[in-house]
């Protein structure tokens, strides 16, 4: 029989750190904790036309390959209707206002994005991306609408060419395995700890 696919398991994040490793995620990204604070402060006063507000939004999508089965999952820090258009928004704690998006920050709120609207079958939202600073508790805001269809086009890139990689790794570990199994040992018998030595190097592969 066909041996099952290996399930890997990653956070958003993580998967972004990978595929943008010029970035460093842990400069600016927010806590849990903070970001919390953050979107409840926002959104205590909020304009009467923002409703469905919800934090801490739990995403999750499932991507196929030859050999492995990838879990890309994270957080939205909240998500909420505004004027009849979904807004989904990502919170950074930062020690200063950057003038601009930096690129993990915007990729993971992307793919946040991208896997809330293929959920709920929109075909067009609003990307909030909130810097805040640590001390005087300063905002700055980058928003900016996108169609499904455009944010898929780009994460899925992202996204396959981790999973490609996933792949070769997983059928060169099995390929080993196949070749391991063939090769006799040279000797008649084991020494010593050797036998539990070359199980050891087995179990590694």
């Amino acid at each position: 029989p066909e041996p099952s696919k290996k399930i890997i398991q990653i956070h958003i994040e993580r998967l972004v750190e990978l595929i943008f490793p010029q970035g460093s995620l842990g400069a600016v990204a927010a806590t849990r904790s903070c970001a919390k604070s953050a979107v409840d402060a926002r959104h205590s006063y909020s304009s009467p036309t923002v409703s469905g507000f919800a934090a801490d939004v739990a995403l999750s999508q499932v991507f196929e390959g030859g050999f492995v089965q990838v879990l890309v999952s994270g957080f939205a820090d909240s998500v909420y209707l505004d004027a009849g258009l979904f807004h989904v928004e990502k919170i950074v704690s930062v020690s200063g206002l950057p003038a601009e998006p930096l690129q993990t920050d915007l990729a993971q709120l992307k793919i946040c994005a991208w896997f809330y609207a293929a959920e709920k079958q929109i075909d067009t939202l609003c990307l909030d991306l909130v810097y805040c600073t640590q001390d005087d508790d300063e905002e700055q805001i980058f928003s900016q609408e996108y169609r499904c269809e455009d944010l898929q086009h780009e994460c899925e890139l992202w996204i396959r060419a981790y999973l490609d990689w996933c792949d070769r790794n997983e059928k060169h570990r099995r390929d080993l395995r196949l070749r391991l199994e063939l090769l006799k040992f040279p000797f008649d018998g084991f020494r010593k700890g050797q036998y539990e030595l070359s199980k050891a190097v087995y179990r590694c592969i």
